[in-house]
């Protein structure tokens, strides 16, 4: 919920996916929590807050990354899920959407079942996401030369500072 937040105040279309309507609503919840405490310390105003609120798209149907530039995986950190979700939005996103895992997972390891390996990259927000500012961004072996300076900007634009490794 919270990379969700740091990208729909920086003005973006956000399709949070998830596997139940339940989890979905739970996170919309959380949300709205911080964003509420963002308006009283005066970080966001409540217009921006609401703004933020309508650029969420809650959504169970996994289809919904297909329109996406930049899809950001935050499932637990379990091999065989993310294996699972990787393989299906390498099927489902189509070029060049870059797919970046926030789990802490290094990039290598998320590729076995994707056929497109080079738009893989991971970039972990820390926790809580909507208020720590470093993101780090680490390519694996297999990522194009220019997914990493793309994803950066893309980071940036949202307020985020990338703090980039050069090895997982």
């Amino acid at each position: 919920h919270g990379v969700a937040q740091v990208f729909a105040v920086g003005g973006k279309d956000v399709r949070l996916i998830g596997r139940r309507a339940e989890s979905l609503r739970a996170a919309m919840d959380k949300i709205k929590a911080s964003l509420k405490g963002f308006t009283a310390h005066g970080i966001v105003s409540a217009k921006d807050a609401q703004a933020a609120l309508k650029r969420i798209r809650p959504t169970t149907d996994m289809k919904e990354a297909a329109a996406a530039t930049l899809v950001v995986e935050a499932v637990p950190f379990e091999q065989e899920l993310q294996l699972r979700v990787f393989e299906e939005l390498d099927r489902i996103c189509p070029p060049p959407t870059v797919l970046a895992s926030s789990s802490g997972q290094v990039a290598s390891e998320l590729v076995g079942r994707v056929k497109r390996k080079e738009r893989v990259v991971a970039a972990h927000f820390w926790y809580p996401s909507q208020m720590i500012p470093a993101v780090e961004v680490c390519a694996g072996p297999d990522t194009a030369p220019d997914v990493v300076p793309w994803l950066c900007k893309a980071l940036e634009g949202v307020g985020k500072v990338p703090v980039v490794l050069n090895r997982e």
